[in-house]
């Protein structure tokens, strides 16, 4: 329901208007959006990618439980170097705080608004650098990625410690803490200034 309303609010904001039927959209990330992006346009074929095997996994598992296979495909891809995104295809295309993810954000914006066909829309967020939580998230980055500690660390254990952590924690935490989580962990996370983002866009 969140994830619903949020984009409904970001594509009102910025009078994106969709056709009703025969439309199609893509999705990367956790499965979520493309959940909420199926239930507000119910005509739509949404195409999710995303790097993780576990999330493709689990939304291809609530596809199958829901019967949604005509309305939503997930397909495990690196946005980045796989060839399986189309050219001048999608109406619109949903991206919420994934670009600073890509091994290299120049190759994959490039791709991601070349898959939009004209007169269609690219939503695209990005995280902000100068921020006093981007600045705290790239030291703890740098500290667990480059340290011994790192090294010496039993993931497994700590998957475990995360997961019966994760029970104690309202709505609000739950998902102040995956956000932490998502920016320790993964392998890349750039931020960006506006500047830099608008010069790309020029380029």
């Amino acid at each position: 329901k969140d994830y619903k309303n949020t984009i409904v609010k970001d594509l009102k904001n910025l009078k994106i208007k969709l056709p009703s039927k025969n439309i199609k959209i893509m999705d990367i990330g956790t499965g979520r959006q493309s959940i909420a992006l199926s239930q507000i346009y119910k005509m739509a074929k949404v195409d999710h990618f995303d790097i993780s095997s576990l999330h493709v996994s689990a939304l291809n598992k609530y596809i199958k439980k829901n019967k949604l296979r005509k309305n939503i495909s997930s397909i495990k891809a690196d946005v980045v170097n796989t060839k399986k995104i189309k050219k001048n295809y999608y109406d619109l295309i949903y991206i919420q705080g994934i670009i600073q993810h890509f091994s290299n954000p120049r190759i994959g914006l490039k791709k991601l608004l070349n898959s939009v066909k004209p007169g269609g829309y690219a939503w695209l967020y990005f995280y902000k650098s100068g921020s006093y939580a981007s600045f705290i998230k790239s030291l703890l980055r740098d500290f667990f990625h480059q340290s011994s500690f790192s090294k010496n660390i039993d993931l497994e254990f700590l998957k475990k410690k995360v997961k019966k952590f994760k029970k104690t924690l309202n709505y609000s935490e739950y998902y102040k803490f995956d956000t932490f989580i998502d920016a320790l962990f993964v392998p890349y996370a750039y931020y960006f200034d506006p500047k830099t983002i608008l010069r790309a866009f020029d380029n």
